[in-house]
């Protein structure tokens, strides 16, 4: 898969785990130190995440950073 693939995946499930949690992205913000609008483009897949991207939304949704990556 490409990294297209892999930027669409980590939207997905990070959606996902917002919608399951009830949490906003004004939530998530606080939650993961990012700002609102970044994480915005994150989830239009505007903007593509470095890992410590990747690693500050896995704690804040409290799964592994490889869960938001992975392909399953």
């Amino acid at each position: 898969m490409g990294l297209q693939g892999g930027v669409y995946m980590f939207r997905d499930k990070v959606k996902e785990l917002m919608n399951q949690g009830n949490i906003t992205q004004k939530q998530l913000a606080e939650m993961s130190g990012i700002t609102e609008a970044s994480i915005s483009r994150y989830l239009t897949g505007e903007r593509t995440p470095r890992i410590v991207i990747i690693i500050n939304f896995a704690k804040a949704l409290k799964v592994d950073p490889d869960y938001l990556i992975r392909n399953d």
